[in-house]
Formats: C-alpha cells, structure tokens, sequence
C-alpha cells in the first residue's frame, strides 16, 4: 500500500511540476476533503466563520468568452457571527493530518492483500527516485 501511495503522490508531484510549475509537492485537495469531512477539528476555521457559497449555473458552455460570462465561478460571501454555512478551513494542523495518512495506511497494510515488499525493495526498484528522504 505504501508503494502505491508514494507512486501515486510522485506521479502528481511531478505533473503539478512540469504541468504547473509548483514545486512544493502535489495539491493535496483530496486527501484535506475526506479529512475535513472525518476529523474536522484538525482544521482552522477561524473561530466559526462560516460562508454562503454559490456556483453560478448561468451562461453558455461556449469558446465565446462573451457567451460563457461568469458560468462555473464560484462565490463566496462571509455570513455573520453564528450563522449556519459552510466552513471554509484557512489551516490545518499537519501533525494530526500526516498522522491520520499514517495510521491509514498502517491499517491498510495489515489487510492489504498485496505482497508485503521491503523499504529496501522498493528503493531498489525506483521507487522512490524523485522523493525526498523518507521520515521515518
């Protein structure tokens, strides 16, 4: 499984590098969402902001930029102190974030019916090649 995950993030580090020149790693936007979603509390959300947002639906799907106008933008308004709406998290606490990847693919390895493969092997086999130094 770790195999898998590393692949998987150095594929898109290095699509996001050449694609989109960001070389800080891969935007992690899928990984943040079902964390958000399952500990919501490793994130900042500025005391309770909460937010109106809204996806304009109107206009064309055209290659006239005229036609298109604002089809697609979305919009978001600060709603006032208490107010229900949804959370837009500015932060998050990457300790408790890296821990849960952590403990996620602890779990999955001990029900992964994949070979299990030595660290060894894996950086023999490339692996690795393009990752930083493994924490360990």
């Amino acid at each position: 499984m770790r195999a898998l995950f590393t692949q998987i993030m150095s594929f898109f580090a290095g699509t996001y590098a050449e694609v989109f020149s960001i070389t800080e790693g891969p935007p992690l936007h899928d990984p943040l969402a079902v964390a958000a979603a399952y500990n919501p509390s490793i994130f900042d959300d500025k005391g309770g902001e909460r937010f109106q947002v809204d996806i304009v639906t109107e206009g064309l799907h055209s290659t006239d930029k005229s036609k298109v106008g604002e089809l697609g933008r979305t919009k978001v308004t600060k709603l006032p102190n208490g107010e229900g709406g949804c959370r837009i998290p500015r932060g998050v606490n990457l300790d408790d974030f890296w821990g849960s990847i952590e403990s996620a693919l602890k779990r999955a390895d001990a029900v992964s019916p994949m070979p299990k493969i030595s660290e060894k092997e894996l950086e023999e086999a490339g692996v690795f090649n393009g990752v930083g130094k493994l924490q360990r």
